[in-house]
C-alpha cells in the first residue's frame, strides 16, 4: 500500500493558490488579457473589457476587434513588436465603446517560456475620464494665461 498523503497536501496547496490567483485576476479593475502570436484573446480578466452591448469578449477573438479601425494596424505592429523583441512596452489606443472611442493605456509584457516568447500580458486601463479632464485643464490654463497675458491691456482700458 502507498501512502498518498503528503501527494494530497500538496494537492491541497496547488489548488489553494490556484483559487486565490485566479480570484486575484478576476478581481482586478483593469482588463488583463493574454494573448497569443495569432493575437487572439486566450484568457482575460473582463475588467474594463466588457463590449459597448455588456457582453465579455469571446476567448479566442482577436484583441484588435476591439480597437478603432484607424489604429488597427498601428495595434498590430505594436503587439508584434513586443512578440519579437521580447521587451515590454506600452501605447495607448482607442476601443470602439461609444464615438470617438475609449481612450485605453495599454502595457504589454511577454510571457517566456523555454526561452521563447509564448504569450503576451496585455492590462488595459480605461483612460478616457483623465485624458478630458487633461484637455479641459489645458482648455483653462490658455484662457487664464491669456487674460494673465492681457491684463495690462484691460487696467489701461479700464483707468483711461
Amino acid at each position: 500500500m502507498t501512502d498518498v498523503t503528503e501527494e494530497k497536501v500538496l494537492e491541497n496547496k496547488l489548488n489553494d493558490i490556484e483559487l486565490e490567483w485566479s480570484s486575484i485576476f478576476k478581481s482586478l479593475i483593469d482588463s488583463v488579457i493574454i494573448i497569443d502570436r495569432d493575437l487572439n484573446i486566450v484568457r482575460t480578466n473582463f475588467g474594463s473589457l466588457a463590449n459597448a452591448t455588456g457582453e465579455e469578449p469571446l476567448i479566442g477573438q482577436s484583441i484588435l476587434a476591439e480597437v478603432i479601425p484607424e489604429q488597427k494596424a498601428e495595434a498590430e505592429v505594436f503587439y508584434r513588436n513586443v512578440f519579437e523583441t521580447g521587451k515590454p512596452n506600452k501605447t495607448e489606443h482607442r476601443a470602439k465603446r461609444s464615438e470617438g472611442g475609449s481612450i485605453f493605456s495599454v502595457l504589454a509584457s511577454p510571457l517566456i517560456s523555454e526561452g521563447e516568447v509564448e504569450n503576451l500580458v496585455v492590462v488595459a486601463r480605461n483612460m478616457t475620464r483623465q485624458k478630458s479632464t487633461e484637455i479641459e485643464l489645458a482648455a483653462s490654463e490658455a484662457k487664464l494665461r491669456m487674460i494673465f497675458d492681457h491684463a495690462r491691456d484691460l487696467i489701461y482700458t479700464v483707468n483711461g
